[in-house]
């Protein structure tokens, strides 16, 4: 059997492959250990966003950029839920009450900011300009039940 002399193609080194074999187009790697460092080196993926919260770029997949609603990534889970609970940000797929949380954290006791009624279970949170999507803590207000319904069966 011929025997063909070739260049690895990661380490340069000559090595001979048998002619079927580059005809074939294969014996392109002196060694397996060759092989893997090409695969590994060629594998390697470039940062295409990045934090959401520290901006420190991260890698994330196409498909999962292309499906996100709110294009927010994180380099961590600590990062994630560190813009969370600032309020900073609120998926659309998360819990509706998710903005209670974000209302309730920014006050130390619990009361409806209209008439100071202090029962945590029967307190609501209100949307000032009536958009639910709004979940910005300056569009966040606690109000009692009874306060709420005012607000929104009142002929303003």
């Amino acid at each position: 059997m011929k025997k063909v002399a070739k260049n690895c193609l990661w380490c340069e080194k000559v090595f001979e492959v048998s002619e079927y074999t580059h005809r074939r187009g294969n014996g392109k790697f002196c060694s397996l250990s060759c092989v893997g460092k090409h695969t590994a080196d060629k594998n390697k993926v470039q940062p295409n966003t990045e934090c959401g919260y520290c901006k420190v770029p991260v890698y994330r997949n196409g498909s999962d950029i292309r499906s996100s609603k709110t294009k927010n990534f994180f380099c961590c889970y600590e990062h994630k839920a560190l813009a969370q609970s600032f309020g900073e940000i609120l998926y659309d797929n998360e819990c509706k009450k998710d903005y209670r949380l974000i209302a309730f954290r920014r006050v130390k006791l619990p009361q409806c900011e209209r008439c100071g009624f202090s029962n945590k279970d029967a307190l609501e949170v209100h949307h000032k300009d009536k958009n639910r999507k709004n979940n910005l803590i300056e569009n966040l207000e606690i109000v009692c039940a009874n306060c709420h319904s005012i607000e929104h069966r009142s002929l303003k």
